[in-house]
């Protein structure tokens, strides 16, 4: 008797990085995820520029247009090479409309630069794990060096218990995000597609909407909770 998974498959492409060795998957991620850390400090570097002066409502209206953009870019294209020159083309206007909301928050008083704090101890350990590397791994290691490091900056610039939580909080749920996100990437990219990828961890945010759509349809389609 077949009994369905409560939760739908995860989405695959023919060729994915999954299907090679673990050498050259964790090429993979750690490719990945140096080019991630380096577009957090591009955006993090243009956001401390003389940038237009809009209302954070309008910024964010933008980026979501930016990402629904990217999202439909991919639906459309999905495993294709436009995928690939059309997300890439339209990654320099991602990162702006990124700089400019970082500015916003940050003068807000919602240090969201250190967001970039705990990315990077992710790549330090993707770097430097050897044959070891494991995503639970990252994570925990990664977490625990951001937090005693975001810890410190906070006391010594005097951050109040408000900023300091959220600086602490808002990390830990980045982290995790970018960690998940790229495990699952594995299965959506195949070697050579780093650059869209890294698209991929800023456009995933929606895949919570299209994901609670999937589960829908998968419960519907196997009568899943009518039994």
């Amino acid at each position: 008797m077949y009994v369905p998974n409560y939760i739908p498959p995860p989405i695959e492409v023919p060729g994915n990085a999954t299907e090679k060795s673990y050498l050259v998957r964790l090429g993979f991620v750690r490719r990945i995820s140096v080019l991630h850390f380096l577009s957090l400090l591009l955006i993090g570097g243009i956001s401390m520029l003389a940038l237009p002066s809009l209302p954070i409502l309008t910024v964010c209206i933008a980026l979501g247009c930016v990402l629904l953009a990217l999202s439909l870019v991919r639906i459309g294209t999905r495993a294709t090479r436009n995928d690939l020159l059309i997300s890439c083309a339209l990654l320099p206007l991602l990162i702006m409309v990124l700089a400019m909301l970082v500015r916003l928050l940050n003068h807000g008083g919602m240090p969201v630069g250190g967001l970039a704090v705990g990315v990077g101890c992710s790549v330090l350990y993707a770097l430097s794990c050897g044959r070891d590397f494991s995503f639970v791994g990252q994570y925990l290691m990664s977490l625990i060096a951001s937090t005693v490091i975001l810890a410190v900056a906070a006391t010594a610039l005097g951050f109040g218990a408000h900023e300091a939580a959220f600086l602490l909080g808002s990390n830990a749920i980045f982290l995790f995000y970018v960690v998940y996100d790229l495990a699952s990437l594995l299965a959506r990219r195949r070697i050579g597609e780093e650059a869209a990828a890294v698209v991929d961890l800023y456009r995933d945010v929606f895949n919570v909407f299209g994901y609670i759509v999937r589960v829908a349809r998968h419960w519907k389609k196997h009568r899943i909770w009518l039994r």
